[in-house]
């Protein structure tokens, strides 16, 4: 059961912004509703701006590239940042390819027969190479 929320506090921008940081949702927000002279709309304008340092284009960037989805919290800032996504997505791809070439790889090791995949293995690990940072 989570904690009851600290109605002693009043910046209420100050407690979004906080929240935001730590990307700990809209949820925050409801449990402070019952607070006396709880301000929503100066908690969610506070919200927003610690959301821009929780949802960066590197954090986004290493999520994408680790090959996890893009977080829910960060949807209202997805527009401005899946430049970022889209880059890390496609390091992740090209990745996940390779990794099937190795593996298939062995297969052909294994059953005697030749390598014919160094070329294309190549060409993706050139390609995988131009999303292998960001900013690019």
């Amino acid at each position: 059961m989570p904690a009851p929320p600290d109605c002693a506090l009043s910046d209420w921008e100050a407690v979004g912004f906080a929240d935001g940081a730590k990307a700990t949702g809209a949820g925050p927000a409801n449990g402070y509703a019952q607070c006396e002279g709880f301000d929503r709309a100066l908690w969610e304008q506070g919200y927003l701006a610690g959301l821009a340092n929780h949802c960066t284009d590197a954090r986004i960037y290493r999520q994408a590239r680790a090959g996890l989805s893009f977080p829910a919290v960060c949807a209202p800032r997805e527009a401005e940042l899946s430049r970022a996504y889209d880059h890390g997505r496609k390091y992740w791809e090209l990745d996940q390819e390779m990794w099937r070439l190795r593996r298939r790889s062995r297969d052909d090791l294994f059953f005697g027969q030749r390598l014919s995949r160094s070329a294309q293995y190549d060409a993706l690990r050139r390609e995988r190479a131009l999303y292998a940072r960001w900013p690019p």
